[in-house]
């Protein structure tokens, strides 16, 4: 099992050796004299817990963390709800661009839920136009 992040043990390094912190957190370690890097401790053998984990002690949604600086942190996991919106318009290429064509006049709109939702309430050929989408949330991204 990997050791937790303990600050005690990271500076108990050997003189050649020094660590760093990768983009997605986890912390690696750097042997100055061979000139290489290895993911486990030199002293323990074990890596050090980084980057995001669920845990079992942890409230439903959430998940351990640490900071690109090394720091324990806790992230909530939101649900992503996609909304209502996107069913009404199709995804098309134009020009290279990415497009959302309202499925029932064509008028087109560049990946802007707001505007298409205003849309809705006033196109005249919505035929649902009492029963508005209400969240406007990112389109799925497949054309």
């Amino acid at each position: 099992m990997a050791a937790d992040l303990n600050p005690d043990w990271l500076s108990c390094l050997p003189s050649s050796w020094s660590y760093g912190v990768a983009r997605d957190g986890r912390i690696f370690f750097i042997n100055e004299e061979a000139k290489s890097t290895t993911w486990l401790h030199p002293v323990t053998g074990e890596a050090v817990i980084t980057g995001h984990r669920t845990t079992p002690d942890l409230p439903t949604g959430w998940e351990e963390g640490y900071t690109f600086e090394g720091a324990r942190c806790f992230i909530k996991k939101m649900p992503l709800a996609l909304s209502d919106v996107w069913r009404h318009f199709t995804a098309a290429n134009v020009e290279g661009k990415v497009v959302y064509i309202c499925k029932y006049c064509a008028k087109s709109y560049v990946k802007n839920a707001a505007k298409m939702q205003n849309h809705l309430a006033k196109c005249l050929k919505f035929p649902q136009r009492s029963q508005q989408p209400t969240s406007n949330k990112s389109p799925p991204t497949s054309i």
